[in-house]
Protein backbone atom coordinates (compact mmCIF):
# COMPACT_ATOMS: atom_id res chain seq x y z
CA UNK A 1 0.00 0.00 0.00
CA UNK A 2 3.10 2.06 1.02
CA UNK A 3 4.28 1.28 -2.39
CA UNK A 4 1.74 2.29 -4.21
CA UNK A 5 1.15 5.93 -2.59
CA UNK A 6 5.31 6.71 -3.16
CA UNK A 7 4.06 5.88 -7.11
CA UNK A 8 1.08 7.70 -6.96
CA UNK A 9 3.05 10.69 -5.28
CA UNK A 10 5.83 10.57 -7.92
CA UNK A 11 3.32 10.28 -10.66
CA UNK A 12 1.60 13.54 -9.59
CA UNK A 13 5.45 15.34 -9.16
CA UNK A 14 6.33 14.26 -12.49
CA UNK A 15 3.16 15.53 -13.86
CA UNK A 16 3.34 18.72 -12.42
CA UNK A 17 7.01 19.42 -13.20
CA UNK A 18 6.01 18.62 -17.17
CA UNK A 19 2.94 21.19 -16.32
CA UNK A 20 5.62 23.57 -15.57
CA UNK A 21 7.93 23.06 -17.53
CA UNK A 22 5.29 23.72 -20.54
CA UNK A 23 4.02 26.79 -19.00
CA UNK A 24 7.67 28.33 -19.03
CA UNK A 25 8.33 27.54 -22.78
CA UNK A 26 4.36 29.44 -23.02
CA UNK A 27 5.94 32.28 -21.13
CA UNK A 28 9.31 32.47 -23.44
CA UNK A 29 7.35 31.79 -26.67
CA UNK A 30 4.17 34.31 -26.05
CA UNK A 31 6.39 37.81 -26.06
CA UNK A 32 9.29 36.38 -28.75
CA UNK A 33 5.87 35.74 -30.89
CA UNK A 34 4.83 39.32 -30.28
CA UNK A 35 8.23 40.40 -31.10
CA UNK A 36 8.17 39.01 -34.28
CA UNK A 37 5.14 40.72 -35.27
CA UNK A 38 6.85 44.04 -33.99
CA UNK A 39 9.69 43.34 -36.55
CA UNK A 40 7.49 42.62 -39.31
CA UNK A 41 5.61 45.87 -38.46
CA UNK A 42 8.68 47.41 -38.05
CA UNK A 43 9.61 46.46 -41.69
CA UNK A 44 6.49 48.46 -43.28
CA UNK A 45 6.73 51.62 -41.37
CA UNK A 46 8.31 54.69 -42.90
CA UNK A 47 12.13 54.50 -41.45
CA UNK A 48 11.20 51.86 -39.07
CA UNK A 49 9.01 54.03 -36.19
CA UNK A 50 6.62 56.40 -35.34
CA UNK A 51 6.52 59.64 -33.47
CA UNK A 52 5.00 59.61 -29.99
CA UNK A 53 3.35 62.39 -27.72
CA UNK A 54 6.20 65.13 -27.98
CA UNK A 55 8.69 62.67 -30.09
CA UNK A 56 9.22 65.78 -32.50
CA UNK A 57 10.87 67.54 -29.39
CA UNK A 58 12.88 64.14 -28.09
CA UNK A 59 14.52 64.18 -31.43
CA UNK A 60 14.95 67.93 -31.44
CA UNK A 61 16.84 67.57 -28.11
CA UNK A 62 19.03 64.57 -29.52
CA UNK A 63 19.91 66.66 -32.81
CA UNK A 64 21.22 69.48 -30.04
CA UNK A 65 23.05 66.58 -27.74
CA UNK A 66 24.61 65.58 -31.56
CA UNK A 67 25.41 69.30 -32.20
CA UNK A 68 26.80 70.33 -28.74
CA UNK A 69 27.30 67.72 -26.62
CA UNK A 70 25.80 67.40 -22.96
CA UNK A 71 25.53 70.53 -22.29
CA UNK A 72 23.54 71.88 -25.26
CA UNK A 73 21.55 74.79 -24.82
CA UNK A 74 18.56 73.23 -27.10
CA UNK A 75 15.95 74.51 -25.21
CA UNK A 76 13.54 71.44 -24.95
CA UNK A 77 16.41 69.94 -23.44
CA UNK A 78 15.54 71.99 -19.99
CA UNK A 79 11.86 72.59 -21.01
CA UNK A 80 11.01 69.16 -20.54
CA UNK A 81 13.25 66.16 -18.29
CA UNK A 82 16.67 65.52 -20.87
CA UNK A 83 16.81 62.02 -19.61
CA UNK A 84 15.34 59.75 -22.84
CA UNK A 85 16.94 62.09 -25.12
CA UNK A 86 20.02 61.63 -23.05
CA UNK A 87 19.53 57.65 -23.67
CA UNK A 88 18.91 58.06 -27.16
CA UNK A 89 21.83 60.20 -27.47
CA UNK A 90 24.27 57.38 -27.94
CA UNK A 91 22.06 55.16 -30.71
CA UNK A 92 21.76 58.56 -32.72
CA UNK A 93 25.97 59.11 -32.32
CA UNK A 94 26.11 54.93 -33.84
CA UNK A 95 23.57 54.70 -36.41
CA UNK A 96 22.37 58.48 -37.17
CA UNK A 97 20.79 56.84 -40.35
CA UNK A 98 19.03 53.85 -38.21
CA UNK A 99 17.77 55.45 -35.93
CA UNK A 100 14.28 54.92 -35.93
CA UNK A 101 15.00 51.31 -36.75
CA UNK A 102 17.67 51.10 -33.32
CA UNK A 103 15.10 52.63 -30.73
CA UNK A 104 12.08 50.91 -31.82
CA UNK A 105 14.40 47.57 -32.07
CA UNK A 106 15.79 48.40 -28.07
CA UNK A 107 12.33 49.21 -27.12
CA UNK A 108 10.80 45.93 -28.30
CA UNK A 109 13.41 44.03 -27.08
CA UNK A 110 13.24 45.49 -23.78
CA UNK A 111 9.49 45.10 -23.29
CA UNK A 112 9.61 41.36 -24.80
CA UNK A 113 12.64 40.26 -22.00
CA UNK A 114 10.46 42.07 -19.59
CA UNK A 115 7.39 40.65 -20.20
CA UNK A 116 8.66 37.21 -19.55
CA UNK A 117 10.96 38.35 -16.70
CA UNK A 118 7.63 39.78 -14.82
CA UNK A 119 5.67 36.60 -16.08
CA UNK A 120 7.94 33.92 -15.09
CA UNK A 121 8.30 35.35 -11.43
CA UNK A 122 4.48 34.80 -11.24
CA UNK A 123 5.08 31.44 -12.13
CA UNK A 124 7.00 30.74 -9.66
CA UNK A 125 4.45 32.29 -7.03
CA UNK A 126 1.17 31.22 -5.45
CA UNK A 127 -0.68 33.42 -8.56
CA UNK A 128 1.25 31.18 -11.40
CA UNK A 129 -2.51 30.79 -12.55
CA UNK A 130 -2.23 34.08 -13.77
CA UNK A 131 1.41 33.93 -15.51
CA UNK A 132 -0.18 32.78 -18.80
CA UNK A 133 -2.94 35.19 -19.50
CA UNK A 134 -0.73 38.30 -17.51
CA UNK A 135 1.79 37.52 -20.23
CA UNK A 136 -0.72 37.16 -23.72
CA UNK A 137 -2.36 40.90 -22.21
CA UNK A 138 0.92 42.65 -21.82
CA UNK A 139 2.25 40.93 -25.23
CA UNK A 140 -0.57 41.60 -27.35
CA UNK A 141 -2.25 44.77 -25.60
CA UNK A 142 -2.10 47.37 -28.88
CA UNK A 143 -1.57 50.80 -26.99
CA UNK A 144 0.99 49.16 -24.77
CA UNK A 145 2.65 46.80 -26.71
CA UNK A 146 3.29 48.78 -30.38
CA UNK A 147 4.07 52.28 -28.00
CA UNK A 148 7.73 50.70 -28.26
CA UNK A 149 7.70 51.26 -31.84
CA UNK A 150 7.04 54.82 -30.94
CA UNK A 151 9.65 57.59 -29.67
CA UNK A 152 8.71 57.85 -26.23
CA UNK A 153 9.26 57.30 -23.02
CA UNK A 154 5.80 54.90 -22.25
CA UNK A 155 7.10 51.43 -23.09
CA UNK A 156 10.84 51.64 -21.90
CA UNK A 157 8.93 52.53 -18.41
CA UNK A 158 6.35 50.12 -18.34
CA UNK A 159 9.64 47.67 -19.34
CA UNK A 160 11.33 48.88 -16.42
CA UNK A 161 8.57 48.71 -13.63
CA UNK A 162 7.67 44.85 -15.14
CA UNK A 163 11.10 44.48 -14.23
CA UNK A 164 10.91 46.32 -10.75
CA UNK A 165 7.40 44.18 -10.04
CA UNK A 166 9.05 40.65 -10.51
CA UNK A 167 12.20 41.67 -8.30
CA UNK A 168 9.53 42.62 -6.05
CA UNK A 169 7.51 40.19 -6.21
CA UNK A 170 10.52 37.38 -6.30
CA UNK A 171 11.64 39.06 -2.30
CA UNK A 172 7.85 39.65 -0.92
CA UNK A 173 9.29 37.30 2.28
CA UNK A 174 13.25 37.40 1.95
CA UNK A 175 16.15 36.27 3.50
CA UNK A 176 18.23 39.32 4.00
CA UNK A 177 21.48 37.91 2.90
CA UNK A 178 23.52 39.68 0.23
CA UNK A 179 21.63 38.05 -2.54
CA UNK A 180 18.61 39.94 -1.20
CA UNK A 181 20.90 43.71 -1.08
CA UNK A 182 21.93 42.72 -5.21
CA UNK A 183 18.17 42.68 -5.57
CA UNK A 184 17.43 45.76 -3.62
CA UNK A 185 20.12 47.65 -5.50
CA UNK A 186 18.33 46.39 -8.83
CA UNK A 187 15.31 47.97 -7.78
CA UNK A 188 16.77 51.24 -7.24
CA UNK A 189 18.73 51.20 -10.56
CA UNK A 190 15.58 50.24 -12.66
CA UNK A 191 13.82 53.24 -10.71
CA UNK A 192 16.57 55.15 -11.66
CA UNK A 193 16.05 54.76 -15.39
CA UNK A 194 12.39 54.69 -14.93
CA UNK A 195 12.76 58.54 -13.85
CA UNK A 196 14.93 59.44 -15.74
CA UNK A 197 13.20 58.95 -18.64
CA UNK A 198 10.45 60.98 -16.20
CA UNK A 199 10.24 62.59 -12.79
CA UNK A 200 7.30 62.25 -12.01
CA UNK A 201 7.46 58.38 -11.29
CA UNK A 202 9.75 59.73 -8.19
CA UNK A 203 6.55 59.61 -5.88
CA UNK A 204 5.52 56.71 -6.81
CA UNK A 205 9.28 54.96 -6.67
CA UNK A 206 8.82 55.84 -3.04
CA UNK A 207 5.77 54.58 -2.15
CA UNK A 208 6.66 51.24 -3.68
CA UNK A 209 10.01 51.51 -1.64
CA UNK A 210 8.36 52.31 1.48
CA UNK A 211 5.29 49.20 0.68
CA UNK A 212 8.20 46.89 0.30
CA UNK A 213 10.47 47.34 3.21
CA UNK A 214 7.82 47.55 5.28
CA UNK A 215 7.43 43.73 4.40
CA UNK A 216 10.90 42.86 5.54
CA UNK A 217 11.39 42.23 9.20
CA UNK A 218 13.58 44.63 11.37
CA UNK A 219 13.40 48.32 11.64
CA UNK A 220 17.12 48.91 10.21
CA UNK A 221 16.64 46.70 7.22
CA UNK A 222 13.36 48.82 6.26
CA UNK A 223 15.47 52.23 6.97
CA UNK A 224 18.17 50.73 4.85
CA UNK A 225 16.03 49.37 1.68
CA UNK A 226 14.29 52.81 1.78
CA UNK A 227 17.18 54.45 2.03
CA UNK A 228 19.11 52.46 -0.45
CA UNK A 229 16.51 52.18 -3.02
CA UNK A 230 15.94 56.36 -2.85
CA UNK A 231 19.71 56.93 -3.02
CA UNK A 232 20.24 54.92 -5.75
CA UNK A 233 17.19 56.77 -7.77
CA UNK A 234 17.88 60.39 -6.98
CA UNK A 235 21.03 59.83 -9.18
CA UNK A 236 18.92 60.06 -12.02
CA UNK A 237 17.28 63.63 -11.12
CA UNK A 238 20.59 64.88 -9.60
CA UNK A 239 21.81 64.15 -13.37
CA UNK A 240 19.16 66.58 -14.87
CA UNK A 241 19.53 69.30 -12.05
CA UNK A 242 23.31 69.62 -13.02
CA UNK A 243 23.17 69.74 -16.73
CA UNK A 244 20.44 72.54 -15.86
CA UNK A 245 22.32 74.27 -13.82
CA UNK A 246 25.51 74.24 -16.43
CA UNK A 247 23.31 75.75 -18.98
CA UNK A 248 20.64 77.96 -18.08
CA UNK A 249 21.71 78.47 -14.28
CA UNK A 250 18.69 76.74 -12.59
CA UNK A 251 19.08 74.04 -10.46
CA UNK A 252 15.61 72.25 -12.07
CA UNK A 253 14.47 69.10 -13.80
CA UNK A 254 13.04 70.96 -16.40
CA UNK A 255 10.91 74.62 -16.46
CA UNK A 256 7.93 73.23 -17.69
CA UNK A 257 6.10 72.51 -15.01
CA UNK A 258 4.96 75.68 -14.18
CA UNK A 259 3.85 76.05 -17.43
CA UNK A 260 1.66 72.67 -16.95
CA UNK A 261 0.23 73.73 -13.82
CA UNK A 262 -1.00 76.71 -15.37
CA UNK A 263 -2.91 74.64 -18.02
CA UNK A 264 -7.05 74.96 -17.30
CA UNK A 265 -6.44 77.28 -14.45
CA UNK A 266 -9.30 79.84 -13.76
CA UNK A 267 -12.88 80.28 -13.89
CA UNK A 268 -12.49 80.94 -17.94
CA UNK A 269 -9.99 78.77 -19.41
CA UNK A 270 -10.62 76.01 -22.10
CA UNK A 271 -8.60 73.40 -19.39
CA UNK A 272 -6.83 72.87 -23.10
CA UNK A 273 -3.16 74.07 -24.17
CA UNK A 274 -4.65 76.46 -26.51
CA UNK A 275 -6.40 78.32 -23.72
CA UNK A 276 -8.68 80.97 -23.13
CA UNK A 277 -9.20 83.80 -20.70
CA UNK A 278 -6.01 85.53 -18.50
CA UNK A 279 -3.61 83.03 -16.89
CA UNK A 280 -3.30 83.01 -13.20
CA UNK A 281 -1.29 86.22 -12.31
CA UNK A 282 2.57 85.40 -11.06
CA UNK A 283 4.81 88.12 -10.97
CA UNK A 284 8.67 87.49 -10.45
CA UNK A 285 10.18 89.18 -6.92
CA UNK A 286 12.57 91.51 -7.08
CA UNK A 287 15.41 91.43 -7.64
CA UNK A 288 14.81 88.59 -10.06
CA UNK A 289 13.12 89.71 -13.46
CA UNK A 290 11.67 86.53 -14.85
CA UNK A 291 9.15 83.88 -13.09
CA UNK A 292 10.81 80.40 -12.28
CA UNK A 293 8.58 77.21 -11.23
Amino acid sequence: MAKYKNTKQIAKSVKKEISDSKLHKYLIAIPLIALSIKFITMANIPLGGWYGADGENYTMGVDGLLKDGFFSAEPKLSYWPAGYPLLLWPIAEIAISKFFYMVSFLQSFFFAFSTYFFTNKLRTSSLKYLAFWASILISFNPTLSLSSLAVGYEAPIASCFMMIAGIIWANANPTIDRKFWLNVTYVGGWFALATFMQPRFLLIAVVISILWALKVVGTKNRIRIAALVTAIMMVAPAIMIFRNMEVINKPTISTNLGVTMRIGAGPDTSGGYKRTGPEVPCEPKAPATSVTD
